[in-house]
């Protein structure tokens, strides 16, 4: 019923839009140098307002201006400024500009005593007015529109054993890879409460999907200490006007610069050692206030960033209100070359139409900072040619044409049928390391076969046993799924087949609610979190003659559902009733004897005697568990909502119960997990649980309460997990509590080494600490080494009889 309200209104507000062009005109023309080279991202803005625009990749600008005398700014980093003075009517002007090399001076400047740089006292001043500066507004609002352009120039035909079919994306006359725009309404509220709202996007090929362009990724704020590169730094990057940036950095005064009749320091910014978290570059301060007016920064790698060879930042402020500065342009390039893939990228952000209202009410600011519009995609060409403030280069306007018309011929049912059979290609080598996917693209289905490592296994209950695990995934909705899962084993030892099936489905993607039905006859890990992979228990069980895998069988049937009651609350609660029978090994094989070593049996709680763990039972059980985020932050796009690291911990509870004659307990447990940033120092994470049976009148080992254990070479990515702790050792039926904490110094002591700085490894700390009746006091200390996805780890274990053992374990960060 909405949408045809929605249509009407959006004609309206479309002819309202050219109405308003109708009766206004633009300025547009080319800026360059003296070489006539064009002069790409310069900024024109009219004088002291937010109304401007940037040069695009050609020189080339337009700017929508209402009848009427205007002061226009060109301003070109490493260029003379100038202004022209102009007077539109109803007619279009082209005013084509040429910019000079800066001319700066000097001779204004005195050195002080001891000749130290000028430039010294000129940031010491800067820094003294930094708070002033960091909120010169309590609240403001403005419009954003951001274009990224990325570009691969190289990349690999396969990725991981993976075909990776870019040639499919990658334009090869332009080597474009992605293309979006979009424009926002942005509010902000002092200190950090924000509200984002997209109105339109187009996305270069897919005219059904939304950009991911957020304006608040753009919040630089020179003001700020410490500036945040999330997924390129783990570590804070120094702001060379922070409190602490004359420890970082040396200054050099360039030169000064008339302008507006303003006194403007031109400063470059140089690191004190190489690999700081710091910026190079260059910044402008204004003697009016002693603000910093432009930036042109840069990060390379001597910085420590990952992924990327070098981020430039280019931004402008101006200013919106008396006594109001804010940015009008931001422009970010970038350089990257990591696996086999190299290319470049920028990004463009334009603010408009501030609004800055320190008394004004506060705005309803809530956990959601972002909402994509539902209509944002359906903007048409004419409303893009009214409301772009950049012109596109010749190569985006071909990228768009031709990505629309490729669209069109990818979507019939004969190209769908082409590209699944060449993707759908089988290989032998990928099957075995990362499993087989077929796709019908039509019908949108898709079949995920396991790898043959988990399909394919060794166990001492089952001996060699093969199998088949299948995924089934049918997209019925957009972002909504049917899952199917079934599975599929045979024992050779044991002689025992094994068949389950499992069903999913998802109602509400916003709401991540979702339920599932399964059942089968299986052989099943004590532990319900699985944290034994087939692969793993083959290799260390024939490799290593260590069996660590204990199973048991189960006939069972369960249904589960889960959903979000409110922002930050999680819900899920299972039913399960199972037939258990307890399982002895069938087989001694393994491919080296060691003379000291026998396998232990299928007994957990007693691996030197071979008897059952248990007699066979029934078993109905109850668990419910709630997620509790507060403050949760989130970003709601048409298709789905996505959930952000927050401020505060999630904490979790869980509840069981045992409810049949067999199985009657009463199980609860708290944990939290958290992860924090500790600026220049780093990022931690820390979780921690404790948990008691409250009644246990009837339960069995496979009930009790079973921690992380590990003993395998390779660790997983889980905070909660131990190292060095013996599988069910420290199983409970009774109280206990755990505690990790993990902290991650991103090179703030190795950076500072000769030579091995130059290998930008990240330092590791961690400590793992359990208390239960049957293990006290148990700890493991351990430091590591991380270079991107891979983290080698030393670890020492502790109990309360004193030192235990120690070990090296890996971890591959997929």
């Amino acid at each position: 019923m909405l949408r045809p309200i929605f249509y009407i209104i959006y004609i309206v507000c479309l002819c309202g839009a050219l109405t308003t062009c109708a009766t206004a005109a633009s300025i547009h023309g080319t800026v360059r140098d003296e070489a006539g080279q064009p002069l790409p991202f310069a900024n024109v803005f009219v004088n002291n307002t937010s109304t401007g625009t940037t040069t695009n990749e050609n020189g080339f600008y337009f700017l929508h201006l209402t009848p009427g005398i205007h002061e226009i700014v060109y301003r070109y980093i490493g260029y003379r400024t100038i202004q022209r003075t102009i007077e539109i009517g109803l007619s279009d002007m082209q005013l084509d500009i040429v910019l000079e090399p800066e001319h700066v001076k000097l001779k204004e400047v005195v050195i002080g005593p001891g000749n130290e740089d000028p430039a010294y006292d000129i940031i010491r001043k800067a820094i003294e007015n930094r708070k002033s500066h960091l909120y010169e507004t309590d609240a403001y609002s403005c419009d954003v529109y951001i274009k990224g352009v990325q570009y691969l120039q190289k990349y690999p035909t396969r990725f991981m054993g993976v075909d990776l079919h870019l040639d499919n994306v990658v334009d090869a006359k332009t080597g474009i890879f992605y293309l979006s725009e979009s424009i926002s309404e942005f509010s902000w509220r002092k200190p950090d409460k924000i509200k984002e709202v997209m109105i339109s996007s187009k996305v270069s090929g897919d005219n059904k999907s939304f950009s991911f362009n957020q304006a608040s990724d753009f919040l630089f704020n020179v003001y700020e200490n410490i500036q945040s590169f999330n997924g390129i730094s783990q570590r804070g990057i120094v702001s060379p006007i922070s409190e602490s940036a004359l420890f970082y950095y040396q200054y050099r005064l360039l030169g000064t610069i008339e302008e507006s009749n303003r006194t403007i320091y031109k400063i470059e910014v140089i690191p004190r050692r190489v690999n700081d978290p710091v910026f190079r570059g260059v910044i402008h301060v204004i003697d009016e206030g002693w603000r910093v007016s432009l930036t042109d920064l840069y990060l390379t790698k001597e910085a420590m960033i990952d992924f990327t060879d070098s981020i430039r930042i280019k931004q402008v402020n101006s200013q919106v209100a008396p006594g109001v500065w804010m940015p009008i342009t931001m422009v970010l390039e970038f350089k990257f070359a990591a696996f086999g893939f190299a290319g470049k990228g920028n990004f463009i952000a334009i603010y408009r139409n501030y609004k800055v209202d320190p008394t004004a009410k506060p705005k309803k600011f809530t956990g959601e900072i972002m909402r994509v519009n539902k209509e944002a995609n359906k903007r048409d060409t004419v409303y893009w040619e009214t409301m772009r403030p950049i012109k596109l280069t010749e190569e985006e306007r071909l990228d768009y044409s031709r990505k629309d018309s490729v669209v069109q011929i990818q979507s019939t049912p004969m190209y769908l049928d082409s590209m699944d059979r060449e993707q759908n290609k089988f290989e032998l080598m990928p099957w075995i390391i990362g499993g087989y996917t077929y796709e019908v693209s039509k019908k949108k289905m898709r079949y995920a076969f396991s790898p043959m490592t988990d399909n394919v296994a060794f166990n001492t209950v089952q001996g060699w046993n093969a199998g088949l695990r299948l995924r089934i995934i049918k997209e019925r909705e957009e972002n909504r799924y049917r899952r199917y899962s079934p599975y599929l084993n045979y024992g050779f030892a044991d002689k025992t087949f094994n068949a389950s099936f499992k069903y999913e489905s998802d109602i509400n993607p916003m709401r991540f609610e979702s339920w599932r039905l399964e059942g089968g006859s299986v052989h099943t890990q004590f532990n319900r979190d699985h944290p034994i992979s087939n692969f793993s228990n083959s290799d260390a069980t024939l490799i290593s003659e260590r069996n660590y895998m204990k199973l048991y069988h189960h006939d069972y049937a369960a249904a589960g559902y889960k959903r979000e009651l409110v922002n930050g609350v999680r819900a899920e609660a299972g039913l399960t009733f199972a037939n258990r029978t307890p399982l002895i090994n069938h087989s001694d094989f393994t491919l080296f004897d060691y003379d000291n070593r026998t396998y232990t049996s299928n007994n957990p709680q007693f691996p030197t005697l071979d008897f059952p763990p248990f007699q066979p039972h029934r078993a109905l059980s109850l668990q419910t568990i709630f997620e509790l985020t507060p403050g949760q932050r989130y970003i709601t796009r048409p298709e789905r909502k996505i959930v952000l690291q927050g401020k505060w911990p999630k904490f979790i509870i869980e509840y069981q119960k045992g409810i049949s004659s067999d199985t009657d307990f009463d199980f609860a447990s708290i944990g939290l997990r958290y992860n924090f940033d500790l600026k220049l120092f780093g990022k931690s994470t820390v979780g921690a649980e404790t948990g008691k049976f409250f009644s246990r009148s009837a339960l069995t080992f496979a009930d009790w309460h079973h921690f992380y254990d590990h003993r395998l070479r390779f660790t997983k990515n889980d905070i909660m997990q131990y190292r060095l702790l013996n599988y069910y050792e420290a199983s409970t039926k009774f109280n206990y509590g755990e505690v990790h904490f993990e902290h991650n110094f991103s090179g703030f002591l190795l950076n500072k080494i000769p030579g091995i700085k130059k290998l930008k490894l990240s330092e590791i700390a961690a400590v793992h600490y359990l208390s239960n009746p049957q293990l006290p006091r148990y700890t493991e200390f351990a430091v590591g080494l991380e270079r991107l996805l891979l983290r080698v780890e030393f670890v020492m274990s502790y109990d309360q009889k004193g030192y235990r053992e120690n070990g090296v374990k890996f971890r591959v960060n997929l």
